[in-house]
């Protein structure tokens, strides 16, 4: 096996790209011919056109053309809302999704970055990955704070307080917004920020719009906004973490920040809950090192030719801590 290959087994190496496609299939809903998609992701077809529900034809001639049109493209956030029956309602500058049984509101300043809002509340009601999270009462460390969808999420789930930290501007502003609009800014610190494996800093163009795919490689910038990059161990010492829920969702950088924290930083979280992009065996094993019950789901392949990692295998790790033992049972 690859470096890469390393991260996982050999049979999720072979099993995560069969894996991709009952995503892909959610897909159906919206799109006619969708049958073609798996075989354009599987490499067996280079270029397709898509016969949409609403009758709209759209071509597909590579990666870069079929990332766009899946995660930017407003018609077809549209169009998929509405052939799936999601809990969303569309008005004039703002997007009112049901989240948890509330109503959740989310603005967008222009038709061109609807897109971008409507995808990541997508995502948040087709995979309920956070379902397990139990952040009642307690403090939630939400790094990849996109738009403001997953700490509103966690506000309505009885986090006692979220720190969410998103380091592109334009995810951050519309985050801002959003956390005002549904009166939460006592019950949400939001920052300008991301995470890391130590404490740094790196320059991002406030026009570029992000995605929920997006790493902290686009939209880099000489002239940027200067964006503080956390450590983990200064999260905790920071905002005075304890027992608290660790969400992850930063496209890769919860590798570089759990593998360089030490075991007394993750066990001020009771819970830890990411999305691994490059494999779980390493970040499993160190979180489970650290004293945690670790479980996983299966990896799926993402590969798209036009990102910098164009190789990744997803997918999502619940850790729960162990109680510690009384010091009378401890090993000599």
């Amino acid at each position: 096996m690859t470096e890469r290959m390393a991260a996982i087994t050999r049979i999720d190496w072979v099993t995560s790209r069969i894996r991709a496609i009952p995503y892909l299939l959610l897909l159906r809903h919206a799109i006619k011919n969708w049958y073609v998609l798996p075989l354009f992701k599987l490499g067996l077809m280079k270029k397709i056109r898509l016969r949409l529900n609403s009758g709209r034809i759209v071509n597909i001639r590579n990666d870069d053309e079929f990332f766009n049109f899946i995660h930017r493209d407003k018609l077809w956030a549209r169009e998929l809302i509405r052939s799936m029956g999601f809990p969303i309602r569309m008005g004039r500058g703002r997007v009112t999704a049901e989240i948890l049984g509330r109503d959740a509101h989310f603005s967008y300043a222009s038709e061109s970055t609807l897109g971008a809002t409507l995808g990541p509340i997508i995502d948040l009601l087709a995979k309920d990955e956070y379902a397990h999270a139990d952040p009642k009462g307690r403090i939630v460390v939400d790094v990849g704070a996109g738009i403001g969808d997953t700490p509103i999420y966690f506000a309505f789930k009885g986090a006692k307080h979220v720190y969410a930290f998103e380091p592109y501007p334009y995810a951050y502003n519309a985050a801002k917004r959003n956390i005002s609009i549904n009166k939460l800014g006592k019950r949400v610190t939001l920052l300008n920020a991301g995470a890391s494996d130590r404490d740094t800093a790196i320059r991002i163009s406030g026009r570029h719009v992000s995605s929920s795919e997006s790493d902290l490689s686009e939209g880099i910038s000489r002239n940027g906004k200067r964006i503080p990059i956390y450590s983990l161990k200064r999260i905790v010492e920071e905002f005075g973490i304890e027992d608290a829920v660790l969400k992850m969702d930063c496209e890769g950088c919860e590798q570089h920040a759990i593998m360089s924290a030490e075991a007394s930083t993750l066990r001020k979280f009771d819970q830890i809950i990411l999305e691994y992009h490059h494999g779980y065996i390493d970040l499993g094993k160190k979180i489970a090192d650290a004293g945690f019950d670790v479980a996983r789901t299966s990896p799926r392949y993402f590969g798209y030719s036009n990102i910098k990692d164009p190789d990744m295998y997803i997918g999502i790790i619940y850790a729960k801590r162990k109680p510690e033992r009384p010091a009378s049972q401890k090993p000599l």
